[in-house]
């Protein structure tokens, strides 16, 4: 049997390292730690000393939990058992003494295991004397100039110490970790996913997978739209965009398909208002159940299964809808509206039926790719409308090649600071605190 208390499987990842496959570890564990009690240590690379330390609460990936099976096939039964997560970091060994016949290796490896707890777990003046020892030990090489007397283009050789640095170093990739950062980024925003090859803005987005397929916008009935407008009648509807647009969309009545997305447009806005506001331990709206007043005249107008199937597409399984569901409903609504609008839309219309202020609908816009701006003069005679009018208003444009909101990032003096450097920091400053120094803690190998 294996004793839990103390043993444990460990899921160690290794940012911007290689780690060599034959290195070893040893571990050490502090009884009297309330968490991340647990620290692995390797000195058996000749130039760099490995330490993992358990992340600490609060990272991104504090929800994220990883476990192992283990089997025994004595009693045939399989155990879960939890798996601590840490990272790993590299440090760079002190000077050390020539080696002599008298002199062993014991000695180093007790002073790289010391000095590797120190950096981990000392106080800020001992990991600055820590460091000093190894900052001392490097060498500077002169300028290739001095080091090449033949003047020759080949840069000059590096040193021992460059190269144990640039051995544990992942080879170089076509994609740097800032543009694939940004693509993550990009990929996981809620919002419909855009032709990033389209050469025109009727390419960026397909009005068939804006509403969920072709037989979606097949079963929208428009008819009675086209027979008011034939007729010179008015279309009264709880939508000031729709009713605006119909009698353009409508025309001779040859574009049909237009019209349904339209229509599909007037349902998720009226679906949309009909969501709950939180309510207890829920942060997000609350989708009505189908027979409650609130979605009954759309089943009877639109069919159950159209309505069901909005729940199942915008909400989770609970029938909620949090900030990024709600942000996945509303640009898609507004993508459709782009469309409709011929990828030129008044945002006035648009805010008064989402109820949003011009700021956050114009973020909107940006991250389906648009331009947001000002009404202009020659805005303001197209849609017949004075400048006083015109001057609230914002016109969101779709234009290629797509630019969509960057990613942002630290400041630094301009330099871009990843994650894992952020976290890394926090540790620190946090741990100079909270931890007592190194000398006076009881840390032991297990």
């Amino acid at each position: 049997m294996v004793d839990e208390a103390r043993w444990k499987p460990v899921l160690a990842s290794t940012p911007g390292l290689s780690l060599p496959d034959n290195a070893s570890f040893k571990s050490y564990s502090n009884p009297h730690a309330k968490s991340r009690n647990l620290l692995l240590h390797s000195d058996s690379h000749p130039k760099l000393d490995y330490t993992a330390q358990e992340e600490a609460p609060g990272g991104p990936d504090q929800y994220l939990k990883h476990y192992v099976g283990i089997y025994d096939p004595r009693r045939s039964k399989m155990k879960l058992v939890p798996v601590t997560s840490m990272v790993m970091q590299s440090t760079l060994k002190t000077a050390r003494k020539p080696s002599t016949p008298d002199s062993s290796d014991s000695e180093d490896q007790v002073m790289g295991t010391r000095n590797a707890l120190g950096l981990a777990f000392g106080t800020k003046k001992s990991q600055k004397a820590i460091r000093s020892l190894t900052t001392n030990a490097i060498t500077p090489s002169q300028g290739g100039r001095q080091n090449n007397p033949t003047n020759s283009s080949s840069p000059p050789p590096l040193d021992p110490l460059a190269s144990a640095v640039l051995s544990t170093m992942p080879p170089p990739t076509t994609t740097t970790t800032s543009t694939a950062q940004a693509a993550e980024h990009d990929a996981s925003k809620p919002r419909p996913k855009p032709n990033l090859l389209a050469t025109s803005p009727h390419e960026v987005y397909d009005p068939n997978t804006l509403a969920g397929g072709a037989d979606v916008l097949a079963k929208l009935k428009v008819k009675d739209w086209i027979d008011a407008v034939k007729a010179g009648r008015d279309v009264p509807l709880p939508s000031l965009y729709v009713a605006k647009r119909i009698p353009a969309v409508v025309g001779t009545g040859k574009d049909v398909p237009k019209l349904r997305l339209l229509k599909y447009v007037f349902l998720l806005l009226r679906w949309y208002k009909s969501l709950k506001p939180p309510q207890g331990k829920k942060r997000g709206r609350m989708v009505p159940k189908l027979e409650s007043p609130d979605l009954a005249p759309l089943v009877a107008e639109f069919g159950s299964e159209l309505v069901a199937g909005l729940k199942r597409r915008f909400a989770d399984e609970g029938g909620e809808l949090n900030k990024w569901h709600t942000d996945y409903l509303v640009t898609h609504i507004l993508a459709c509206m782009l469309i409709i609008d011929g990828f030129e839309v008044d945002t006035h219309n648009a805010a008064f039926d989402l109820g949003l202020e011009q700021g956050p609908l114009a973020n909107y816009f940006k991250e389906l790719g648009c331009e947001v701006k000002k009404m202009g003069k020659k805005d303001c005679e197209d849609r017949g409308l004075s400048r006083g009018d015109g001057a609230s208003r914002r016109v969101a444009r779709l234009r290629v090649p797509l630019v969509f909101p960057k990613l942002r990032v630290g400041k630094g003096g301009g330099r871009r600071v990843w994650w894992g450097e952020i976290r890394c920091r926090l540790e620190g400053e946090i741990g100079d605190r909270l931890r007592e120094s190194f000398e006076d803690t009881h840390w032991s190998e297990i």
